[in-house]
């Protein structure tokens, strides 16, 4: 069979989930088809990356993207009737690629990565389109809308939910099939399109053998004391009612209030302290910074959870890994030396491996959270809000701590400190359950056995 990928981006390097999900789905679909990728070029690297991918068997080609001048991103947002995200990928360009190959091969199945390149269902009348919707997209729209304070920013992000969702409901009734990446975005696509659409589960997966507890490069521990032994309900009801007089607002400390500690910048600190920062008692996040949910969640867990846990264990690291840190997230490193920001680091493994807890206190998002797979794979203990584990087949104790407010957050956290062996039998829990249902061999032959049905039994 010959399937044309048609993605908004290489997904090479893997730096974000998207690009996770995009690589591995399609080295899944080359395993048993013939697969030729129609993606964007954003810069001169991606020459370097397209040769990985031919590597793999996937012939690809590259069309030249230029990001919009500020001025039509903002009258795109005013006037527009389409999403901004999705206007922006409206390129004449890749349509005349996508005409010139549908006429020089012969395609089985187009499958289109992400909503954003729906648009070019126009090139392909005749041949079968399968739809990956890595989220509901309108949906985390709506989410922003409900942690936003600003009324201006609410304003825009309504009037850009309201296009979305109809754009959505177009795209998803016109397509043959669509893969939704847990059975609660199934549940939306199918209630927003009537059914009219078949919808199926693929969900995020993960390589149990890349990301394990074994063969990890090791950083130095500082071994430190643990705190007095209180119920953690006392300690965190006195956390509650103020907060840690060595940091305002619980989280940054001032230049003199760090005893004449010279401000660094944050990467370099950190090439200095790793050792230190990944002691005992961390706590680690791991993600795209520039992606709203993740910057969200480490401002919010920095504000109103990390306080908290700091009034009871004050030895706590915590520490922020992947690119594109936005200067708030930043600042919070140059400010106080319990917290560091990695910015993008080319293996996020030796930073999970020495992590106590991880926390994914996600508020906004959709779709399925690769990275607490990642961590069930190394055998973590997680503790996540339900939206940071949405879609994810868990047991709620079992194989992660679950906790919606600041407060009992904190509680989990720091009970997973104090007790270890609690912490590494959930950790062992939750590798058992991405070993049986989220690896992406198993989640390959599932999409193998979908296109199949499609072109060879309609």
């Amino acid at each position: 069979m010959k399937i044309l990928f048609v993605a908004p981006r290489l997904p090479l390097p893997a730096d974000t989930g998207g690009k996770i999900r995009t690589l591995n789905i399609l080295k899944q679909l080359a395993k048993y088809h013939q697969v030729h990728l129609a993606c964007f070029s954003f810069d001169r690297n991606d020459e370097k990356f397209k040769k990985s991918l031919q590597e793999m068997g996937v012939k690809v080609t590259l069309v030249p993207f230029s990001e919009p001048s500020t001025l039509s991103k903002i009258a795109c947002i005013l006037l527009n009737t389409l999403p901004f995200s999705i206007n922006k990928y409206y390129v004449y360009a890749m349509e005349q690629a996508l005409v010139s190959l549908k006429k020089a091969e012969q395609f089985d199945a187009i499958h289109l990565d992400h909503l954003h390149m729906a648009h070019y269902l126009i090139c392909f009348d005749s041949i079968p389109c399968l739809l990956d919707e890595h989220n509901v997209e309108y949906r985390i729209l709506e989410r922003c809308i409900e942690v936003e304070k600003s009324p201006l920013k609410q304003m825009i992000f309504k009037d850009q939910a309201q296009k979305m969702k109809q754009y959505e409901l177009q795209k998803v009734k016109r397509v043959a099939h669509c893969f939704a990446v847990s059975e609660d975005d199934k549940n939306i696509l199918e209630t927003l399109t009537e059914k009219q659409t078949p919808v199926h589960v693929i969900p995020n997966g993960v390589d149990t053998e890349y990301f394990k507890t074994t063969d990890q490069p090791q950083l130095s521990l500082n071994r430190e004391v643990a705190g007095t032994a209180l119920p953690l309900s006392e300690k965190l009801g006195e956390a509650a009612g103020h907060r840690d007089s060595s940091a305002r607002d619980g989280v940054v400390l001032t230049t003199s209030e760090m005893q004449g500690k010279s401000a660094q910048r944050p990467e370099t600190r950190d090439q200095e302290s790793k050792s230190q920062v990944l002691s005992l008692g961390s706590l680690v996040f791991t993600g795209s910074m520039d992606w709203l949910p993740n910057s969200d969640a480490v401002l919010y867990f920095c504000k109103e959870i990390l306080p908290l846990i700091w009034k009871v264990k004050p030895q706590v690291k915590f520490t922020v890994v992947g690119k594109g840190p936005i200067k708030a997230i930043q600042d919070l490193a140059t400010s106080n030396p319990r917290i560091v920001v990695t910015g993008r680091v080319d293996d996020v493994r030796p930073f999970m491996a020495q992590a106590q807890v991880f926390v994914v206190p996600i508020r906004v998002g959709g779709g399925t959270r690769l990275k607490i797979l990642e961590a069930m794979a190394m055998e973590k203990a997680i503790v996540s809000t339900t939206l940071g584990a949405e879609g994810i087949n868990y047991t709620k104790g079992v194989n992660i701590h679950i906790a919606d407010e600041p407060q009992d957050f904190a509680e989990r956290v720091v009970r997973l400190l104090e007790y270890p062996d609690e912490a590494r039998t959930v950790g062992q829990a939750g590798r058992g359950l991405v070993h049986t249902e989220y690896e992406w061999n198993i989640i390959g032959q599932k999409l193998a056995r979908i296109y199949h049905e499609v072109v060879y039994e309609k």
